[in-house]
Parts: structure tokens; sequence; C-alpha cells
């Protein structure tokens, strides 16, 4: 027995779903991981919509799979209260002069790396715009 219940626009509970196996209360082995695994496609067979639903989830839960830090600037125009970023001294100094071609090619870089979500940190990213438009010629 199964049954979907709509709530509001665009959010579909499952209240209650009967899978051709019980899964095991065993700690999780490789077992346990396919019937997990063919109890899911069991689900999404049968319900399209939420197939669809399920194949998006993955998709923006894979961009987050590989991601990177990048201090592009160390100046900062803020007085945040908590910051401890220029503590200590101990902080990057980062070339003014850096042409954005070179930024570009090192974007590239990072995206043949595999990286899947880019970070900006440091004092205040927002100060060096050109910098931040700069990664997304280079990575998707």
């Amino acid at each position: 027995m199964r049954s979907l219940n709509r709530q509001q626009e665009g959010t579909i509970t499952l209240s209650s779903y009967d899978f051709p196996e019980k899964l095991s209360d065993k700690p999780r082995n490789e077992s346990t991981a396919r019937q997990v695994a063919r109890c899911l496609n069991t689900l999404l067979k049968s319900n399209p919509n939420l197939a669809q639903r399920y194949a998006k989830a993955k998709q923006t839960i894979r961009a987050f799979r590989k991601p990177a830090f990048y201090e592009i600037e160390t100046k900062c125009n803020l007085k945040c209260e908590g910051c401890y970023y220029f503590e200590g001294g101990d902080t990057w100094k980062i070339d003014p002069n850096r042409e954005n071609a070179d930024w570009r090619l090192f974007f590239e870089q990072e995206a043949q790396r595999g990286v899947s979500m880019a970070y900006f940190v440091g004092a205040e990213p927002a100060l060096s715009q050109d910098r931040l438009c700069t990664p997304s010629m280079g990575m998707n």
C-alpha cells in the first residue's frame, strides 16, 4: 500500500509504503545498502514525479562534492564583531596588480581539477568585483 499526500504546492510526503522486503536492523553493510537501493528504485519507478525531484536533488548535491576556498582580497571596509581575520597579522599577501587573465587561467585550472563549488573567503571579497566575476568565465 502506498499513498502520497500533497500538503502544499510542490511538496509531497510519503505517508506509507510497503516495500517488497523489510530493511534489516543490522548495522549498515553492503547488503543493507543494496536493500535500500532496491527499495528506493521501487519507489521511484512507481512515482515519476518523485523520480524527477530525486534526480534534481542528486544533481544539486553533486554540485557541492568538491569545494575549494579562495582568498581573493585582504582588505576590508567592515568591522564585524567576532571577526578574527586580522588578528595575529598572518594574512596572505595578494598582488593587487595581478591581471584578470591570470585569475581566469587559475580558475580554469581549478575547473580542470574538478572543483565544483567555489567559496570566496578572506577579508571582504566583494571589494574585488572583477575577481569575483572571473571564476564564472572558467568554472561551471
